[in-house]
């Protein structure tokens, strides 16, 4: 109930409004539920995570609370365009469940709750493909499930390595999320990335790419932990997914 009232700044009625929808829809769908206790089969989505999106949990900020990274620029707005909404949304609500089974696990191992996660979001390769119209809806849906029921799970966002262009898919997609995300938004100027991070992320969490010390296998992006996803989805499991039933997405 305290992210609700987070969300709806401390305004008791709208908190519990927004709680009681937000907990008929969790309930209604089943997804999240299913998810928990290993009575839905997972397996699409465990495919997908490869690809879209292209995020992971790694290290924590220097608060002790989990660090959320995500390489935008490499998700393939074809693939949004073409993937059915309903199967995105149930993506979406998998996604979350998994960050709040990590963040529970986190709180349960130090005796404190953790709450919240940063999450540093890096736009480097970001152009012209990406504006998309046709996978703008999309983008707004997936958003709009974790705004209304499952909100205030990030702490702060820094953006990192942003283009001049994205300024203008801003524009775009600015709308889709609440005024109080908007307000953690932070963007950094190209020349002070790592300056930025380690204000907020110990070194030793920061991939080598962005000027940290974080590598993984040889990779400056500790990839595959964080997904560095090439050349689209996979025509085979896209076919998947475009015949997967509405009935169990949301």
């Amino acid at each position: 109930m305290l992210r609700f009232l987070r969300a709806r700044k401390d305004r008791l009625e709208a908190a519990a409004e927004m709680y009681a929808h937000a907990m008929a829809w969790r309930a209604g769908n089943g997804i999240e539920r299913g998810l928990r206790l290993n009575t839905l089969d997972d397996s699409l989505h465990r495919r997908l995570d490869a690809y879209w999106p292209p995020t992971a949990l790694m290290g924590c900020d220097l608060d002790g609370d989990p660090v959320y990274w995500n390489r935008m620029a490499l998700g393939s707005m074809e693939f949004l365009a073409a993937c059915p909404a309903h199967f995105l949304g149930r993506h979406e609500v998998y996604t979350v469940t998994r960050i709040l089974q990590a963040l529970e696990e986190k709180s349960l191992a130090e005796g404190r709750p953790r709450m919240y996660m940063t999450v540093v979001v890096d736009l480097a390769g970001l152009g012209f493909q990406h504006l998309n119209f046709k996978a703008a809806p999309k983008y707004k849906h997936v958003v709009r499930i974790m705004e209304d029921n499952f909100p205030e799970l990030v702490k702060r966002i820094v953006v990192v390595r942003a283009p001049r262009i994205a300024s203008t898919l801003w524009k775009v997609i600015s709308q889709f999320f609440d005024e109080g995300t908007r307000n953690k938004i932070f963007i950094a100027d190209e020349r002070s990335t790592m300056e930025t991070l380690t204000k907020i992320v110990d070194e030793k969490w920061i991939p080598k790419a962005l000027g940290g010390s974080c590598e993984l296998d040889g990779s400056d992006y500790c990839a595959p932990l964080i997904p560095a996803p090439m050349g689209g989805v996979p025509e085979k499991l896209l076919a998947e997914l475009l015949a997967f039933p509405a009935s169990e997405g949301c």
